[in-house]
């Protein structure tokens, strides 16, 4: 687990009296070390992905209502984390002395060296982030002041840090070894960014970036098509000047002009390749696509790909799809 790769864990072909026990098994003694009680009557279930590093782990999980409690003797096992915690349902937590009480998507941060409790009433989804107290004290001193401090749902940052997980996940196959030490990397400095807020510190930029990035691409997908589309309306969404968009791109080693231009003569390639829109012409294609000058787009295609876009509808060999 210590490369980041993701291991998995679910009740799904257990009896359910052995779930409990298997559950108490894996989560107490390997992941976090809390006893664990199903709440209500529904049979307990759950879905968890664990992902690891030396000083990081991430735990993705789909569970039914149930309460969590790290006592003081669980917590002489030594693990010595500073975790963020959110949840798709509401969520009631404990720590210190004091209680709080989690609406859907707000987060709060948990210490694993001290007793705690965690416990929601419907089923949901959590995602919990521990990072080691050693591997924060370069940026943070007191890091242990945050507990069962607030976290809005519609923080920023917070928002980020969930996007660049869900991408993560997402692409999981796609992601090579180095590749997963550098999503670690990222998701340690989007820890620390939501923990330096919460402590009125300039936030640690590095993974910051790199998820900003993501979520303007992501956006960038979705309006591509639109031919007016340019990086005024990226500002707008995500109020940022227009250099400061460009120099995110220039990390990745491309321009917002180059990246948006890409985007559209791939989906049109994808278009053209799939026999299910033969019915489509070319033309339409591409103007639905964003481009609004068809001479221009043929000469973009070819000097793209290295054949006309008629050239593509001609060899058989580059579709996909079924033939009626």
């Amino acid at each position: 687990m210590g490369d980041f790769t993701p291991v998995c864990f679910s009740t799904d072909n257990l009896d359910i009296k052995d779930r409990i026990p298997a559950w108490r098994d894996y989560w107490g003694k390997q992941v976090f070390g809390a006893e664990v009680e199903p709440v209500g009557e529904s049979p307990f279930s759950a879905d968890v992905i664990v992902r690891s590093t030396h000083d990081l782990h991430i735990l993705s999980t789909d569970v039914s209502s149930l309460r969590l409690l790290r006592s003081a003797a669980l917590t002489k096992d030594g693990k010595d984390y500073i975790g963020l915690v959110v949840s798709t349902c509401p969520v009631a937590t404990a720590q210190r002395g004091k209680e709080l009480m989690l609406a859907p998507g707000d987060a709060t941060f948990m210490l694993t060296s001290e007793p705690s409790i965690l416990e929601s009433n419907a089923s949901g989804q959590f995602h919990c982030v521990l990072v080691s107290r050693s591997a924060l004290l370069p940026f943070i001193a007191g890091p242990e002041q945050s507990v069962l401090s607030r976290i809005p749902a519609g923080d920023p940052v917070l928002g980020l840090l969930l996007s660049y997980i869900r991408t993560l996940t997402a692409s999981e196959q796609a992601f090579h070894q180095d590749m997963r030490r550098l999503a670690a990397s990222h998701i340690k400095d989007l820890f620390i960014s939501v923990l330096a807020r919460d402590h009125d510190r300039t936030p640690y930029e590095g993974g910051l970036k790199a998820a900003t990035l993501i979520e303007i691409k992501n956006y960038i997908r979705l309006r591509f098509h639109d031919p007016g589309f340019s990086i005024d309306e990226v500002c707008k969404k995500f109020k940022f000047h227009p250099r400061y968009i460009q120099r995110l791109f220039s990390r990745d080693g491309i321009t917002f002009s180059k990246f948006l231009h890409e985007l559209r003569l791939s989906a049109i390639h994808a278009s053209l390749s799939d026999i299910r829109q033969s019915y489509r012409s070319i033309s339409e294609i591409a103007l639905s696509s964003g481009f609004n000058d068809i001479s221009h787009f043929n000469r973009a295609f070819k000097k793209r790909f290295g054949y006309s876009p008629s050239e593509l509808r001609g060899y058989p060999q580059y579709t996909v799809g079924l033939r009626n």
